[in-house]
């Protein structure tokens, strides 16, 4: 019994910040699923990860890793968070395969 509720105080403290969500509609038969953001409810772009059942949980096994300063916050993460958490996204391979990103701020030298 005890062990019991050491796991269950366990998993009461996992404090999880982002959860998968169905988006509507399908695609040839598939559903895709978007990232959102627990505390504010805001969603992440799609664009900047593959949005199918696996991949996602593994993205979000990924970003409830990481810590960010505004991650608890309910207005939702702040803009140099959100630049951080996409690049941390590309750099991980959680990007789409057929898109081609590139960094605003090198862009901006040229």
């Amino acid at each position: 019994m005890k062990i019991i509720m050491e796991n269950w105080n366990k998993f009461l403290k996992e404090e999880k910040i982002w959860k998968k969500v169905k988006v509507p509609g399908r695609t040839k038969s598939k559903f895709h699923y978007s990232v959102q953001h627990i505390p504010s409810g805001k969603t992440l772009p799609t664009d900047y990860y593959k949005t199918g059942n696996k991949d996602v949980d593994e993205l979000i096994k990924f970003l409830n890793k990481n810590e960010w300063k505004s991650q608890d916050s309910k207005d939702g993460v702040t803009e140099k968070d959100a630049k951080d958490i996409v690049d941390k996204i590309l750099k991980a391979g959680f990007g789409r395969d057929s898109m081609e990103y590139s960094d605003p701020e090198n862009k901006d030298k040229e």
